[in-house]
Formats: C-alpha cells, structure tokens, sequence
C-alpha cells in the first residue's frame, strides 16, 4: 500500500465543517500526512499538534473520531514512517489508561477500534518491535471486554516475543487487565524467578503488587540492584529538536538521561514504588536502599518516587529526610540539584534538616537565569526571560522555617533592582524573626510596585509584627481598602495603644465600604481595637448575604465569638444573625466551604452541637477537602461524640494524605503542611491523641 493508498478518501471528508479545541479543523488533514512523513522532526511538530488540537488535554471531538480510519492504515501499513506513534495515538483516544469508564466519543472511538481488533492483533508479530511493543497497550484498551481471552493470548505471545522492552509492555499489560486470573499471576511469579532480564523481573514484581500479590520489599531491592549490575546501555539522543511541546519533553529526557548507563532504571524504580501503593513501610524500604547505595545513578532515580511517597502518604520520613539532605550537601554533582530540589518542596516538613537547608542556600548563587536543564543548586534569585525574578525555592523555605540565618540573605534581595515579586512573601514566612527588614520592606512599599510586589511586602510588615509599626502604618494607611492593609493595621494598633487611636477611624471607613471582602476584613481588625461586638456583629452579618463574602464574614463571625468567648457575641448576635447563619449551613454550595465555615461560627456562637452536628458530618462526607475546616469546628463543641470520634479514627488510619485522594496526582505548594497540621488537629481532638503516629524510618 503506498502514500496515495495510506490517505485514500481523506480530502472528501468535511474537514472545515467539523471543529477541534481551537476551531475550524480544515488543518487535521495535514496533520495526518505529517504523522507519516520521512523525516521525524516533521512527524513529531505533527504529534504535538495532533495532541494539542484534535486530541486535546485527552479529548475527543467528531473530527478525533474522522482520523482513526488515517491512523489505522499509518498503523498497520509496512513501511510508512511514524507507525509506532499513530499507534500510541490510536490507544491514547481509545481511551488506555483510563480508570473509570468510557463514555461519549472516546466510548465510540474504543468500540470502532475494537471491532479492527485482528488487524491490531496481527501487529504483535511485526518486524519492528517498536510497533510490537506500542501496540500492547492498545489491545488492552480494546479487549477490555473479554479480558480472560487477551491475557491468555498476550501471555502465550510473551513466551516467544525477543525483545525485552515488549515483554514488558506486556506485563504491564496483564496487570491491567488480570485481577484475579490464578494462571496470570503464576506466570508473572514465574518471571520474577526465571526471566534472564532485570527489567523484566522488576516489571513483574511490579504488577504483582498492583494486583495485590506484592514480594517482600527485600525482593525488589535485590531486583533493582539486579538491574542496576547488567552492563551499561546508554540512550541514543534522536539527534533533531522541534519548537514544540512534544519535542522540549524528549529533549529534557535526552538531557536527564544524558550520561548515563542504565537510563531505563528511572521508570522502573518509580514502577515498582508506586505498586506498592499504601504500603508504606514496604514503600520506604525500596527507596532507603536507593538513597543509600553508593550508585548514583540509583540515588537519583530514587529521590522522585520518595518525594512522591513524602507528599502522597502520611509516615514519619526523618531517615528518607536526613539522606536526601545529605545527597544535596555531598552527593554526586548529578544528584545534589534533584535533591535540592526534593528538599525544597517540603515546606515546614524540612524544619529537621533546617541546618542543611541554611548550608545549602550559603552555599547557592546569588542570582542565575532560568534554564528548564539547569544541573546547580537554586539560586538566591531567579531571572526570568519575560517575568520579573523571584526568590529562589530553597531560601524561600528557609524563611518559611522562620529561621533567622535567611535574614541578612533578605536583606540583600530587598536591595535587588527589580524586586523579585515574591521578595515580601519570603520575608513573610520568617514572621516577627525578620524584624530588623522592616525599614526596608517599608521602604519599597514607597515606590510604585505590581499589586502582588505590593500584597507581599504588605503580608511581610504584617507578619514582623509591632516591630514594624513605625516604618509600615504611613504606608498601610495611605494605601487603601485592602483585606492585607485591613489585618495589618489591626495587628499594629492592637500592639500600640497610640497607633490604635488613629488606626480606628481608617478601619472603620474601611468597613463601610464597597468592597465586601475588604469591609469585612476591616470590621475584623477594628473589633481587636475597639472590642466593640455589638458593631462588628452587625456589620458582618449584613455581609453574609454577600455571594463573595460570606465565606469570610462567617469566619470573622467565628473569630468574634471564640475570642469573646462566645458571651458578647451570643448577646450580640440576634436572631437575623442566627437565622442567615442557619440558611448558610442547610445550603448546598459546591464546595461546602460556606455550610462549614457558618457551622462553624453558629458553633462558636451558641456552643449547641445539636446545630451543627448534622451538616459538618454531611460537608466531611460530601466534601473532604472541607474537613481541616469540619475538624476547627468540632472543637468548639467539646469532647467528641462516639459518631464523630468514629470519624476522625477512621480518618487518622488513612494511609494518603487528604489533597492526593480521589484520582488527584497533581501537586500544589504547602499540601504537605495543610495535611501534616490537620492530622495534628485531629489528634488534639482525640481521647490519648488517637493513637501512636507511625514509627520513624
């Protein structure tokens, strides 16, 4: 079949008729040709655009659906170009990798697929074991409805399959698909014995963890070791780069494997972590060995899969700490910039190996530009192409741990043209530590700076505290409405009886003004000033009707109450107040951060667990990421209950931290602190603190 052949029929279907992520989709056609084009850099600009428009973010349009009859000749034509990647394509849409079910067109794409299975199924005995190898995961996404069949025939076709790298496709496979096939399972305990390939065992050790039948730790240490002994095959870069998304992910691949001997390790560690899923002391033995070994290429492939498991599962890590601190101080030059790295996503959770931290960051450049491959430490500050510099990770936590050896280190950034633009958070996280920066925090509060320069160095004088007040009430108040500007000048006036005399009358202007979350804010920071409830009370229940603002009047309310006691504010709050508090809690908002924030309050208020009982179980139900907030709120009505106490034990005994449940991988600074203060609070409210945390590895 030639080119003419391959693309039959593919100028009459209605392309500018049909729509992609971006549009009229008159361009698929060319696409496709690029997909099978000789040279491989107009393959891959072809791929990223194929993925970035006709298959975007894993989307399937009606012209996704138009191109698989293309795809599939690409596929399974001898000698066109770019087959193992129309290949990858085709399982992509299909819908491989997906944890729940089909459904809408990548449903439809997965069926039309399905029913080409014997030209797909022909594919595992190509001459080229690219296609061999790229296939498998396409046969798993469409022979998901006869499963017993497919891992029977995979397993047969294994047995006689040369190349390594299809064999493991295939063991990945049959995880996939057999969840309790005695005779899969036997197989893949078969291989971790008697296959000759390293990679290979490890796979299988690997899926049988996945399906629940793990081998001691011990085993997969001694695998990995294995793997690590064979002679070196290093990876041959593909020797072309491309402006596109697709290519910069090769190209930073290239890079990362650039040098070194056993470049096939990294996944595969990282595999066999992840099987091991919520066993964690397993978990930590596999990586402590890597963090340990005198191979460096293992060091480095260990430290990703053990950040992962520190952000990902709850555990006291001090020993995986202490190593990775030490790999930075001492590693090899390979390996100390990724363990920096590790350490400087930790947030408060480094506070043990803070001595390392502050030798790391004295040791650091000063200032460097960005560069996606750079192999040093984090600097002091970052220079972007087209952004303004910011503060380097590392003496960004440094601050956070409120450590005073950041101090002059800030200082020097204050002096910085142009300001970094997280320069004032920075100063921020050292808290009343960073007192002698004042002056020059107040300073560049005096020049014309960005809103976020500005929300920093504001959040800075704010933290430092009443050391701050001379330099930082001329500036606060002049600059306006601000929540900020508001708490600041409350946590100044109230450390100063004089500043508070002409700190009131701003605020209470402030609060009467247009912006809700500002005014409320305001009436926050003079109720510290003038303790007068009755006021505040008032105000801010006229905010809780506010769509934007009840969240945080609710919270202000709360704040009034505990810190009065509850007896001026019970007095103070009416039954308007009552009442609109109520209709906040039987409100179903998507979130359920309003209900919980108005329980909470109404607890705070009346101290009546009858109230609020209820709706904080269903919010800690419906909306997890609501229950730090359920759990403040249990606190101010006493001792826990046995229903509730049933809830937090079941909650101290889940093994993954609350922000990485529900299918959510993803990553967000200071998840790990939020997680780590939550199980604290949890166990404050506990009879005996709800039992031992977990030993220290």
């Amino acid at each position: 079949m030639d080119d003419a052949d391959v693309f039959a029929g593919l100028d009459a279907v209605a392309w500018k008729r049909l729509r992609h992520a971006y549009g009229c989709a008159a361009g698929v056609p060319a696409i496709l040709r690029g997909l099978a084009d000789p040279d491989p850099a107009v393959r891959e600009v072809a791929l990223d655009q194929f993925y970035g428009v006709v298959h975007h973010q894993g989307d399937v349009y009606r012209c996704t659906l138009e191109t698989l009859p293309f795809l599939t000749r690409i596929a399974t034509t001898p000698g066109v170009p770019g087959r193992a990647a129309a290949i990858e394509l085709l399982a992509s849409v299909a819908g491989a990798g997906w944890d729940q079910p089909l459904a809408g067109r990548t449903r439809t794409a997965n069926a039309t697929l399905a029913a080409e299975r014997p030209r797909f199924l022909a594919l595992l005995h190509d001459a080229d074991a690219q296609v061999r190898a790229a296939v498998v995961p396409l046969l798993r996404a469409i022979c998901a409805e006869a499963p017993e069949a497919t891992v029977g025939l995979l397993r047969r076709h294994a047995d006689a399959e040369p190349d390594p790298l299809v064999r493991r496709a295939i063991v990945t496979a049959v995880a996939g698909l057999a969840t309790t096939d005695p005779a899969a399972i036997a197989w893949l305990e078969g291989l971790t014995t008697a296959e000759p390939d390293a990679g290979l065992r490890l796979g299988a050790l690997a899926a049988l963890a996945r399906l629940g039948v793990p081998a001691p730790a011990e085993t997969a240490v001694a695998l990995i070791a294995a793997g690590y002994s064979v002679p070196p095959a290093p990876a041959a870069p593909a020797g072309f780069q491309t402006d596109t998304l697709v290519g910069k992910i090769r190209q930073m691949r290239e890079h990362l494997h650039a040098g070194r001997g056993h470049p096939q390790m990294d996944e595969l560690v990282r595999a066999v972590s992840d099987a091991y899923g919520d066993r964690v002391d397993d978990r930590i033995t596999v990586l402590l060995a890597g963090l340990r070994s005198a191979d460096a290429e293992w060091q480095l492939d260990a430290l990703h899969p053990a950040s992962n498991l520190v952000h990902g599962w709850r555990g006291r890590y001090t020993h995986i700490l202490r190593r990775i601190a030490d790999l930075a101080l001492t590693g090899e030059p390979v390996v100390r910039p990724r363990a920096a790295g590790v350490l400087a996503d930790l947030g408060r959770f480094a506070a043990p190996v803070a001595d390392a931290l502050a030798e790391l960051v004295e040791s650091a450049e000063r200032r460097a530009p960005h560069t996606p491959l750079r192999r040093a430490l984090p600097p002091w500050i970052i220079q972007w192409p087209t952004e303004p510099p910011t503060v380097g990770r590392l003496l960004a936590l440094l601050a956070r741990l409120g450590d005073p050896r950041a101090v002059p280190m800030l200082a020097w950034v204050l002096e910085q043209e142009p300001l970094p633009g997280d320069a004032g958070w920075a100063v921020a996280g050292l808290g009343p530590v960073a007192a002698p920066l004042a002056p020059a925090v107040a300073a560049r509060l005096d020049e014309p700076l960005p809103p976020r320069h500005r929300d920093g160095l504001v959040a800075a004088l704010r933290a430092i505290g009443p050391a701050a007040a001379r330099e930082a009430l001329p500036v606060l108040l002049a600059a306006g409405p601000d929540p900020v500007n508001a708490e600041a000048l409350g946590r100044l006036g109230a450390a100063d009886p004089a500043t508070a005399g002409t700190v009131l009358p701003v605020l209470r202007g402030w609060a009467a003004g247009p912006d809700a979350r500002g005014a409320v804010a305001a009436t926050l920071a003079a109720w510290t000033l003038d303790a007068d409830t009755d006021t505040a009370v008032a105000a801010l229940t006229r905010h809780l009707g506010d769509e934007a603002a009840a969240v945080v009047a609710a919270r202000a309310l709360g704040t009034v109450a505990r810190c009065s006691d509850g007896t001026a504010a019970t007095a103070a709050a009416g039954a308007g107040t009552l009442d609109r508090l109520g209709a906040l809690v039987r409100r179903r908002d998507r979130y359920g951060h309003t209900a919980v924030a108005a329980a909470h309050a109404l607890a705070a208020i009346t101290g009546d667990a009858t109230l609020v009982r209820a709706p904080l179980e269903h919010a800690w139900a419906r909306h997890p990421l609501t229950r730090p907030a359920v759990v403040a709120a249990w606190a101010e009505l006493g001792p826990p209950d046995a229903r509730t106490r049933a809830l937090l034990a079941a909650e101290l005994a889940e093994p993954r931290r609350l922000y990485r449940r529900g299918g959510n991988p993803g990553f967000s600074y200071g998840e790990l602190d939020q997680d780590e203060a939550f199980v604290a609070a949890m166990r404050a409210l506990m009879p005996g603190g709800g039992g031992d945390p977990a030993p220290a590895r």
